[in-house]
């Protein structure tokens, strides 16, 4: 015979298992996705999101939303592809690079994005004062690299130009052939000059410029709302959808409709369109937090090989959705 406190226990046992048998076995994540809802595990709180410094993979997801620069990925091989440039030109010794920038590109508040933007930005990056750790990424331009050392104080010795508002040229200390590539990294990304200055001046630190009804943007999305170590919502600049990014794992609930960013035909039709093991990387990773081990063993793959893969299916992801996926 049982004594009381066992059957209290095997009570609650029981009641446990009916509790559990009642779930359908899917998670927050795939509950929401099957809604219209698409939520990305960021794995971690961003430090920031200013793309002149922040340095890793859960701020760079994020970036990437947000902002663009001259060049983007190709969703296929990741050969650079136009983004705020809509046309480039080589030298024929390699050293001058002449970018076009697109009639139409704008910020987020509706501004033209001119050269001059590019111009104040890359000061920004390069300014020993600001101590941007990425800034060797722009050591190749003619004369960046003593900018950045401090050893000449004027910026126009470095070689970037705007010979007008749609034009950015940049003369290199050599030729450099994978230049472009050098662009698509976040380090080269353009900031809005009048918001920067508006919270302090151009080498100003953790000003409140990035946070959520301060911040403008050159990307496909903006910035609605940052909860820390919760989740990161941001809004598409076309219409109503939007992509939700959650910091641990809770999900949007039905009192967050803004997190819905795309119909369930949509997405459907958007994972169908990856090959290969593509489409189950992407569930894996996104919809269900697993990491880079776990998805080399759940697909038969080396781990090395996870995240390449990874990054040219959001790529595809997002150039298949125009704008409407982030």
């Amino acid at each position: 015979m049982l004594r009381p406190a066992h059957r209290w226990t095997a009570a609650l046992l029981c009641l446990a298992t009916l509790l559990v048998g009642c779930g359908d076995g899917r998670t927050t994540a795939e509950k929401k996705a099957a809604e219209g809802y698409l939520i990305i595990n960021n794995m971690a709180e961003p430090s920031g999101l200013d793309p002149q410094t922040v340095t890793g993979l859960s701020e760079s997801h994020i970036v990437g939303a947000l902002f663009e620069g001259l060049v983007n990925y190709d969703p296929k091989d990741l050969h650079p592809i136009p983004g705020i440039a809509e046309s480039w030109t080589m030298s024929k010794d390699g050293k001058t690079w002449t970018f076009r920038l697109r009639q139409t590109a704008k910020w987020s508040n509706g501004d033209p994005i001119t050269s001059a933007d590019f111009l104040f930005s890359y000061e920004r990056m390069l300014r020993p004062s600001f101590g941007a750790e990425y800034a060797s990424m722009l050591h190749g331009i003619r004369g960046a690299k003593d900018f950045a050392a401090g050893k000449t104080k004027d910026f126009r010795t470095v070689g970037v130009r705007a010979p007008d508002t749609h034009t950015v040229v940049i003369e290199l200390e050599h030729p450099i052939p994978y230049f472009l590539q050098l662009l698509c990294h976040h380090s080269g990304i353009p900031v809005h000059p009048p918001t920067i200055l508006k919270f302090g001046g151009i080498d100003a630190l953790n000003t409140p410029w990035t946070r959520p009804g301060s911040m403008v943007c050159s990307g496909a999305f903006t910035l609605e709302s940052w909860e820390v170590a919760r989740r990161v919502v941001v809004r598409t600049l076309v219409a109503a959808p939007v992509s939700t990014v959650p910091l641990n794992g809770d999900g949007a609930d039905a009192a967050h409709p803004e997190a819905r960013i795309a119909d369930r035909e949509q997405v459907a039709q958007l994972l169908s369109s990856l090959e290969g093991p593509e489409a189950e990387v992407v569930r894996l990773y996104h919809l269900e937090g697993k990491s880079y081990r776990e998805i080399s063993s759940a697909v038969g793959m080396p781990e090395n090989s996870v995240g390449p893969l990874l990054t040219r299916a959001r790529t595809k992801l997002r150039h298949r959705a125009g704008g409407t996926i982030g």
